[in-house]
């Protein structure tokens, strides 16, 4: 489990014993990392702990079902792939669609101007996470799928840029707020979210046990969320500087990154449950879940009144 990097404990001065949360969080796409860049707002009553995930959702996944953590923030797929693990928990809220921080690039030399020119070219993505996605769904709306391209798996820590150049791979797909280093590097995308009308948000989850034990506690943390995007939005230049600290980017680069992100959390609606569906049936056919998963029960509106900052 990775080690705890920060926590935000400032608790009422009328709560002898303030309720803890622990939320698995990740630097490069995570809210809870930067609660911090905002000291002045001081939630009552609760201590969020930050706990930060630096490798995949399969980590998150088993630190939720273990009960070392009571959040998770992941991302649309990685909700689906804890539902498959039949893990317990509920998202509780999601992000407005990030349009413009998923991008696939190529290097900037490169002939390819499309995602149609893709067509049996090497792309690497990570297996069974949001960029898969994002390129099954740019690719369906060519009449392309994963079949008419030469799928191409990279290990972690790969320089990308460095692998494009040297035409290691075609093409590939990045988030924010590296995809805006990369592109400051010499990267050049050919295609993000807006583009194909693609929603990609963060979602955050819950464990069945903490809402049932933590309700108050956990409605407070969505308000938090709430009120941190909202700041956020209106600060971008504070929350860049803190998080390229945490990534060590430099800031300015970051600033085009997070002028990019979501700028509130949506209600939990029929249309979120439907998105994770199609994630879930789609991957099915691609073979990445062995057995289909029906994801409502997964869902809840119950915290949709705590979302307004």
């Amino acid at each position: 489990m990775a080690a705890a990097t920060g926590i935000l404990a400032i608790a009422s001065a009328h709560a002898a014993d303030p309720v803890r949360l622990k939320i698995a969080t990740s630097n490069v796409y995570g809210v809870a990392s930067t609660f911090a860049a905002n000291p002045e707002d001081k939630p009552e009553g609760v201590v969020f702990e930050t706990v930060i995930f630096p490798g995949g959702v399969q980590d998150v996944i088993t630190a939720l079902n273990a009960g070392q953590v009571d959040i998770a923030e992941i991302g649309e797929t990685g909700a689906v792939i804890a539902a498959a693990a039949k893990s317990t928990f509920k998202v509780i809220a999601a992000t407005e669609s990030w349009e413009d921080g998923e991008g696939i690039i190529v290097f900037n030399t490169s002939p390819i101007k499309t995602v149609k020119e893709l067509k049996g070219k090497k792309v690497s993505y990570p297996r069974a996470t949001n960029a898969q996605w994002f390129l099954t769904k740019a690719l369906q709306k060519e009449g392309l799928t994963l079949n008419d391209i030469q799928s191409t798996f990279l290990p972690a820590g790969t320089n990308l840029l460095a692998a494009l150049e040297a035409g290691v791979i075609d093409a590939s797909v990045y988030i924010d707020p590296l995809l805006a280093a990369y592109e400051a590097q010499g990267a050049r995308t050919i295609s993000t979210p807006r583009d194909i009308n693609f929603p990609s948000r963060t979602l955050f989850a819950a464990s069945d046990n903490a809402i049932e034990r933590k309700k108050e506690a956990v409605a407070g943390y969505v308000r938090h969320v709430a009120r941190h995007l909202d700041w956020a939005h209106k600060n971008p230049e504070v929350r860049a500087d803190f998080q390229a600290k945490l990534l060590k980017l430099d800031p300015k680069v970051n600033l085009v990154a997070e002028k990019r992100r979501p700028k509130a959390l949506d209600p939990i609606a029929d249309h979120t449950v439907a998105e994770s569906q199609e994630i879930a049936d789609t991957f099915l056919t691609q073979g990445v879940l062995k057995e289909a998963v029906v994801v409502k029960p997964y869902f809840t509106t119950e915290f949709n009144a705590a979302i307004k900052p």
